[in-house]
Parts: structure tokens; C-alpha cells; sequence
């Protein structure tokens, strides 16, 4: 039977609206403005009436019409919207973007460098390395996570940051007499050795026809070619990059440490625990696995699932002490401005923060924990589940240079090649050592150049 969590009104308190509104600094004379969104409208983002009353207050004291077009990242549509008007040199506006992806276009002089600007703060900033939001020492991007402050201040479900961690199927484990992986948390022995060990006793051949039935774990999304390898980088104390006693960037996945989390994937797929089938969110609803990476948009699953769900950190390796929660650049939401605008930047900006509900007037910023604990408690089932999580947004570890343009090839997409020759036996360091040379030489370009 599910148990469900009281749920405060905290953020209604949080939030203030009418005479507590501070006036703009800024006048857009009547002018509209684009926002170009990752899939987000104005009547799904802004869709209740606290957050209509909150944007139609923001236009008037903007003096401003605010357009939300909702697009596609992952299909190209922003970026070619984007490519478009900057060629027309009518690009203007704010967009969403990738910051992982977007560390190129930023390179080819795509955004407009907010280095100088006087940028308000973000609620995320206590959360997210500012380095993030730069390239080459300057910065181009703002409000990471996007529309989730405006999620939390409204209490839905908010969908970011991008971390991965662990869901796990209690009502099984249980009849099955598996380890409570709260417990092993709580006194530190949640270990790869561990997840190897429950995760080969979870696959299993259920009606005795020589066949799997029911797996260990699904990584997150191995059938849209999303990473699952930075997991175990990122849970040993790993990275694909560090920098040397000259400042320059060097290519690190020939590292101990990193050797140590690519050999440990390799084995976890040559034991046969991982079903690669499906999501992580769809392939544990479908009883197809005991465990499943996620990430926070799919939450969901855990309200609906007629078994008990609970949710916990990945396991760490031999060189962790701690608990993390890794995540990629790549899937790392913020905006940007056009290199083309004709607004005055730092208004457009101002107009992004506050249309989110992105600052202090709207917002206690020291109670970002309580905004999510608002947010998350409604499609949790256990304070253990809620803990964690919340645990994992101060506690996201992100892999910078993931993309192609930093290391030759799109390492971690799942279907690489040089990932395909891992998972098909080859030696991880001999793999990693075919493709170095140009890796290093692509970094040298992109990031070593005044060196």
C-alpha cells in the first residue's frame, strides 16, 4: 500500500506576488521578446494560476510581451533556429540550450559573453560550479536547470538537475531476501561490490526455460545511446580531463582511477546483469530489472508502480569515501542570449530571472532544500527516498568536457565505437589508448591555445 507524505506550503509562502512585487529596472518599451524553450509552452511552464499571475505581472512591469516557443534540443530545432537568425543577424531573444553541446557554438561566436555584465544571482549558484558556465575564461550562460525554478515555486514536479541515481524495487528485494539498500547506505558499505554481487543475484531465470527473465539494473537510457560509463568514472573519483602543473588541460582517461571505472563497466555487461532493452524508468516498471539509473524527470514512475520503489545514490568505488550523484555537461539545461541582439543584454537577463521566478524578490534562496522537499514529496514514498534525493542536488558532479568536440570522438555515447569495443571485450585501456592522440590534440585546440 503506498504511503504518502505530508506536504507543506512552504512555497506559497516563498513566493511573493502583488504588492511585494519590486519594480523593473528595465523597460522594453512595449517590444516583444522571445524565449526559445526546451520543450516547454507558456500554459505548460506558467500553467496555474499563481505562475500566469507571476508572468503577466513580470510583462507589464517589463513593460514587455513575452513569446515562449516551445522547441526540441535534442533534434536540432533550437540550435538551427538559433543558426538562422544569427545569420540573418536578426537572432535575438533568450534561448535554452545544452551547455555541454553549446561550449562549441560559444567557441564559433553563436552567444553573446555576459563576462562583464552585472548578471543577478541564481537560486542554482549555490549548487552549480560557475565554471560550467563558461568557455575560455568567459561567460555565456545563466539560470542553469531553466524552467525548474519555476517548478519549484509553483510545487510541480521538478524535472532537473540531471543527476543519476538508483531506483530500486523494495517489494521484491524484500521477498527475495536482498539487502535494504537504505541500510547499506546509512553505514557506508553501498559499494560497487555490492551492486555487483545484488545485481547478480537479481538476474534470474524465473520460469526455468533457460532464458533471463529479470535483470540487475538498466542503465538510464542505453537505447537513445545516453552515457552510463561517466557513472562509474564519476562514483571513483574520476574524470576525462585534469590539468597539469602548466595549466594545460590533458586528456585523463588513461588514469588509474578511470581504468579502475571503465574495467568495472565492462565486467557488470560481460556478467550479463544489464538489460540494455529499454529506460532505466520503462524497464523497471515493466519488471524486466530489480534496479534502474534514473534521472529526477522520471520520479514519476515511483507514484504509479503498483510495487514499492525506493531511491538511493549509486554505489561508490574503491576511491570514494562519499556519495555522488554524476551527471554530464551534455544534460545540463541554461540560456544564453544571441551573439546578434539589439535588447541591452543585462536586460534580457533580468527579464529571464525574474519570468522564472530566478530571485530573492520571489524566492528564499537558503531554502532551496525545502522548495525541492515541497516538489519531491509528492511522488516519493519514504522519507529515505526523499533524503537522498534531495541529498543529490547538493551533491551533483558533472563531467565538463563530455562532448565529441573535446575528445574526437562521442566517447560517451553509448553506441561508439570505442564504447562498443569495451562492452565487446576489448581491454578498456587499449581502447582508450586508440583514440588519445586525437583526443589530446582537440583539446589542445579548443582549450590549450594560449599555451
Amino acid at each position: 500500500m503506498k504511503r504518502t507524505l505530508t506536504v507543506s506550503l512552504l512555497v506559497m509562502c516563498l513566493v511573493l506576488l502583488g504588492s511585494g512585487f519590486v519594480l523593473a529596472a528595465y523597460d522594453f518599451g512595449g517590444r516583444t521578446v522571445r524565449m526559445v524553450t526546451h520543450d516547454m509552452t507558456r500554459d505548460g511552464l506558467w500553467g496555474d494560476p499563481l505562475a500566469q499571475a507571476h508572468l503577466e505581472n513580470v510583462e507589464r512591469e517589463f513593460n514587455v510581451k513575452l513569446d515562449i516557443v516551445a522547441m526540441h534540443y535534442d533534434d536540432g530545432s533550437i540550435i538551427n533556429d538559433l543558426q538562422q537568425g544569427l545569420l540573418a543577424g536578426t537572432a535575438d531573444g533568450i534561448y535554452w540550450v545544452k551547455v555541454g553541446e553549446a561550449y562549441q557554438y560559444a567557441n564559433e561566436g553563436f552567444f553573446y559573453p555576459l563576462t562583464d555584465l552585472d548578471i543577478p544571482e541564481s537560486i542554482f549558484d549555490q549548487v552549480v560550479d560557475p565554471e560550467l558556465l563558461t568557455f575560455r575564461g568567459d561567460r555565456y550562460f545563466f539560470i542553469p536547470f531553466t524552467g525548474t525554478v519555476t517548478q519549484l515555486a509553483t510545487r510541480q514536479m521538478a524535472q532537473q538537475p540531471d543527476f543519476e541515481g538508483l531506483v530500486w524495487n523494495k517489494t521484491k528485494f524484500e521477498q527475495w531476501g536482498l539487502p535494504n539498500l537504505y541500510e547499506l547506505v546509512e553505514a557506508g558499505e553501498w559499494t560497487w561490490d555490492k551492486f555487483r554481487e545484488i545485481a547478480i543475484e537479481c538476474t534470474r531465470d524465473l520460469d526455468g526455460d533457460g532464458a533471463i527473465d529479470v535483470w540487475g539494473y538498466s542503465p538510464y537510457a542505453t537505447p537513445w545511446g545516453f552515457p552510463e560509463v561517466h557513472n562509474w568514472l564519476i562514483t571513483n573519483g574520476a574524470d576525462v580531463t585534469t590539468v597539469d602543473e602548466t595549466g594545460r588541460t590533458v586528456f585523463a582517461l588513461d588514469s588509474p582511477a578511470a581504468l579502475e571505472a571503465l574495467n568495472f563497466y565492462q565486467e557488470l555487461h560481460q556478467l550479463g546483469v544489464v538489460y540494455t532493452g529499454q529506460p532505466g524508468y520503462q524497464a523497471i516498471t515493466n519488471d524486466l530489472v530489480m534496479m534502474a539509473i534514473i534521472r529526477p524527470w522520471t520520479l514519476f514512475i515511483i507514484n504509479d508502480f503498483e510495487d514499492d520503489l525506493g531511491y538511493v545514490p549509486l554505489p561508490k568505488g574503491p576511491r570514494r569515501d562519499d556519495y555522488v550523484y554524476p551527471a554530464v555537461s551534455g544534460g545540463l539545461y541554461a540560456m544564453a542570449i544571441p551573439a546578434t541582439t539589439k535588447e541591452d543584454p543585462e536586460a534580457l537577463v533580468a527579464l529571464a530571472h525574474a519570468a522564472m521566478f530566478d530571485t530573492p524578490d520571489y524566492l528564499d534562496f537558503y531554502g532551496l532544500d525545502f522548495l525541492y522537499e515541497d516538489s519531491w514529496s509528492m511522488v516519493v514514498r519514504d522519507y529515505e527516498s526523499l533524503e537522498y534525493l534531495i541529498q543529490g542536488v547538493f551533491n551533483t558532479e558533472f563531467i565538463k568536457y563530455d562532448s565529441s568536440v573535446f575528445l574526437s570522438t562521442n566517447f560517451f555515447n553509448t553506441w561508439n565505437e570505442y564504447n562498443s569495443r569495451i562492452l565487446n571485450g576489448e581491454s578498456p585501456a587499449s581502447v582508450v589508448a586508440s583514440f588519445k592522440d586525437a583526443a589530446q590534440a582537440q583539446l589542445d585546440e579548443m582549450l590549450n591555445f594560449d599555451l
